[in-house]
């Protein structure tokens, strides 16, 4: 309203004929501008926003994954088992997790199958895996992604994202909401973490 009464000033009105003019006509000025008015506020905000930064966390059937110290006392097993599903979700060859686990001295019971089709398409290091194991010290931990979302992705999805990218030197491990620990040390390598249903995640916005 104020650039217009300047637009007034300036075609030769003076300034109290502009603001007569305005409170006389008030209401079907701002009728016109309402009409001719084809913003969308939302798509305003939405490419004026930045990233937001999301935790993603893997559910199971097998509801989470203990401490290092529970886990390790009874032996790490890949079958019927969250750090299982955690080993398959970081696209992990079982047997190769195994001989790390052997390696350094801890228990492995069961069956490890060598899944060489996995090898060279890891989504994080076998030393780094090891290293989160054993420096998880809380009782019930969910392997954790930290990830942006652009909302712009976001919105033409329709709030469905059916991928997210995760690039390299992003971080991911085990995390506990519930005790607050865990390291997420790990580093990932480049790749799409797949939302399209194959694997249960819940994504949560990480509060700045």
């Amino acid at each position: 309203m104020e650039n217009l009464k300047k637009e007034l000033t300036h075609m030769g009105y003076k300034k109290w004929e502009a603001e007569k003019f305005f409170e006389e006509n008030e209401d079907e000025i701002k009728d016109t501008i309402y009409d001719r008015d084809d913003s969308d506020p939302l798509k305003d905000i939405i490419r004026n926003s930045s990233k937001i930064p999301v935790r993603i966390e893997l559910l199971s059937n097998y509801d989470c994954i203990n401490s290092h110290w529970l886990e390790s006392s009874r032996g790490y097993s890949y079958e019927e088992s969250y750090f299982g599903d955690m080993v398959d979700a970081l696209n992990l060859n079982p047997s190769q997790v195994k001989e790390i686990l052997l390696q350094y001295g801890e228990k492995a019971i069961g069956r490890f199958p060598d899944k060489k089709s996995r090898n060279g398409k890891e989504q994080v290091c076998y030393q780094q895996f090891y290293e989160e194991l054993i420096n998880s010290c809380c009782g019930a931990n969910l392997l954790t992604y930290i990830a942006t979302i652009d909302i712009r992705d976001l919105y033409k999805s329709d709030f469905n994202l059916s991928e997210i990218y995760i690039p390299k030197g992003n971080k991911c491990g085990l995390y506990s909401s519930m005790q607050g620990g865990g390291k997420r040390a790990i580093e990932t390598f480049d790749f799409f973490l797949s939302l399209d249903g194959s694997k249960c995640y819940s994504q949560k916005r990480v509060k700045e």
